[in-house]
């Protein structure tokens, strides 16, 4: 950056060095990336005063151009570090649509005197001290170490650089301002079955060990699992997954090793960063992948504390078998959508991964999140009580082997919500999801499905937001319908469908329509989602609204009956019927149908609180005591 952060500042326990951008607290320098603390001078310059967002993008990403999701990542470190030192006040105040404010007592320092230089692999740290004692001793002329440290720093630049490319033979590009990565699935050399599951195994681990670091972004195993079998360009997917970064790679098995090549490149340029090759007996698996994630790391300048390291190389089994099997597993509950068995085959592999370790806490996790998966579709109330009870057990399992599992108190999470209807255990553990997985975006996107059940709708935007940051190309337009937020909404679903022209997106965007007046767009939508919908139910009910609200009325009735005639004892189907009596002025059977959604407990009562289908029942004492029995009044 340039010189305009300069200056020597202290607030509290902490002392900024804006001119080298380091910040001291009790005489210790403190890890931060380079933009934390370019962010933190400029804070800090003007503390007390209200900085906007604009003005802080124009002087920290002066040269590039960078999102507004930057600005929340990088205040969301600073506060972090600052409640790590065990400051309790909030220094960095959020000012609602204008900006932040440093609210500390900034005091501005002069005389400082330069007296030694550290020296690292990967940086340099400048001391300052002000002894004036230790400056009589020294007894340099002014102005002398400056030379000195300044000729130092180049060594040490010049050194590791010489020292890296030495070490791999590799051309390499600086690793600065890389704040986000996307890890892809490892290409085989000779695809089988086989290959496709370590492919997104060996990536979904990189995922895991890198992204527990909480240093940088990196995409969920979810965004790059449809790039499995298909031919993709590394930058091309980097570009649409909006990150700095990219980690390819190939590998392949020769005899009884595995062989792999990997390599990070800029996505802003396509420069290498690093690259790598690595190679093990099948059975040091666990081996392998953590000299790559060690060697990724330090590519990336991710420095770690003990915990940091812990966490990368973190083993939740040491059989390897079993960890294949949950592999496997993982894979086929990924491919869920593509290929009608593959959820009930998932069981098979999660449930051999338990039967090879009984103490693998993760496979007990995932084996929770096929049965709740099952249980959400399930037909009847029974099927779906058995699989959801057999869920919880599972996931309480994984808690009691590993109380530091984040992903299985999201599972218990979104049992509690979804089964149970018990908001405050729902709530406090995807609190504790997120508090143990703060990098994993869907702690925060099921934490904000919470908050609208419970009608607080603001904050699930919030939650949201900061899930988005974490994966830009999930889908949110339902998230902002909720919150009533139609033109939003809409905007939201047109640019999701240029990425992923999915049904659910479609719907959504027609659901929007119909809020906003868009009547016959909103018809067109779904008759074509109709003709070939995996929930024709949803998209049905959907549509009778629609034509009733067009004054097709006779269109309106044929379809409700036939939605009355598909809905029998199905769960699922009663609440969304109740949003089409409502809105046909029939509130008696909405209430009736609402009823038996609450005696089935139907997962869509879920939306009753917000639903803008059901505002013709609000203040009616039957819908406000079904509210009442379901703690949402």
């Amino acid at each position: 950056m340039s010189s305009k952060f300069n200056g020597l500042r202290e607030f509290g326990k902490f002392r900024l060095d804006a001119g080298t951008k380091v910040l001291w607290c009790e005489n210790k320098p403190v890890n931060l990336p380079l933009k934390e603390i370019e962010m933190l001078c400029v804070l800090t310059e003007k503390g007390g005063e209200v900085i906007s967002k604009e003005e802080l993008l124009n002087q920290i990403w002066a040269d590039s151009h960078v999102e507004e999701s930057n600005l929340s990542r990088n205040i969301y470190g600073l506060r972090k570090m600052f409640k790590k030192f065990g400051v309790e006040d909030e220094l960095i105040q959020t000012v609602p649509r204008r900006g932040y404010r440093f609210t500390g007592e900034v005091r501005e320092i002069v005389g400082g005197e330069l007296v030694i230089e550290k020296r690292t692999q990967t940086r340099t740290l400048i001391e300052i001290q002000e002894n004036k004692e230790e400056k009589r001793k020294t007894n340099f002329p002014p102005g002398y170490l400056l030379p000195i440290a300044l000729a130092l720093l180049l060594l040490t630049i010049t050194g590791a650089v010489a020292f890296r490319g030495y070490q791999n033979g590799q051309a390499k590009t600086s690793a600065a301002e890389i704040n986000s990565i996307a890890v892809l699935p490892l290409k085989p050399i000779a695809a089988s079955e086989a290959d496709k599951v370590l492919s997104l195994g060996l990536a979904d681990a990189l995922i895991t060990r890198l992204g527990a670091s909480q240093k940088i972004v990196v995409r969920p195993v979810s965004s790059i699992s449809q790039y499995v079998e298909t031919e993709f360009d590394a930058l091309a997917v980097g570009r649409e997954l909006q990150t700095d970064a990219v980690l390819e790679g190939t590998f392949q098995r020769l005899e009884n090793r595995l062989r792999v090549t990997a390599r990070l490149l800029r996505v802003a340029d396509g420069k290498q960063i690093w690259a790598g090759t690595f190679s093990e007996i099948e059975s040091d698996l666990f081996r392998l992948q953590d000299s790559i994630s060690k060697e990724a790391a330090q590519a990336l300048s991710l420095n770690f504390n003990p915990s940091d390291r812990d966490s990368i190389l973190k083993r939740y089994t040491e059989n390897v078998a079993a960890y294949q099997a949950y592999q496997r597993g993982r894979y086929l509950y990924f491919r869920r959508e593509e290929e009608k068995d593959s959820l009930q085959k998932s069981f098979a592999e999660f449930e051999e991964a338990v039967r090879l370790d009984a103490g693998y806490a993760l496979a007990y996790s995932g084996l929770a999140d096929a049965h709740a998966r099952v249980a959400n579709n399930a037909p009847d109330a029974e099927t779906r009580r058995m699989h959801y009870e057999k869920a919880k057990e599972l996931a309480r399992k994984a808690i009691l082997l590993d109380p530091l599992l984040a992903e299985a108190y999201a599972s218990l999470g979104w049992i509690n919500r979804i089964y149970d209807w018990n908001w405050a255990e729902s709530e406090a553990n995807f609190k504790k999801a997120i508090e143990l997985a703060p990098n994993v975006w869907t702690n925060y996107r099921l934490y904000a499905y919470l908050l609208i059940t419970l009608g607080r709708t603001s904050e699930a935007v919030e939650m949201n937001r900061r899930a988005k940051q974490l994966n830009p190309l999930q889908a949110d337009g339902w998230i902002l319908y909720c919150n009533r937020q139609f033109e939003e909404s809409s905007a939201e679903s047109i640019k999701q469908m240029a990425i992923s022209n999915s049904a659910d997106v479609r719907h959504d965007l027609a659901l929007a329509y119909l809020q906003l007046g868009k009547t016959e767009q909103s018809i067109e939508i779904l008759e074509q989602l109709t003709s070939n919908a995996t929930d024709s139910f949803k998209v049905q009910s959907a549509l009778a609204i629609a034509y009733f609200r067009a004054g097709q009325r006779e269109k309106a009735e044929n379809l409700l009956r036939e939605l009355e005639g598909k809905a029998g004892g199905m769960v699922g189907r009663f609440a969304r019927l109740a949003n089409v009596y409502s809105e046909m002025g029939r509130t008696g059977q909405a209430i009736e149908a609402l009823q038996k959604g609450f005696d089935g407990r139907d997962d869509r009562m879920m939306w009753i609180k917000t639903s803008p289908h059901l505002d013709a029942l609000r203040g009616d004492p039957r819908f406000e005591e079904i509210l009442r029995k379901m703690n949402l009044d």
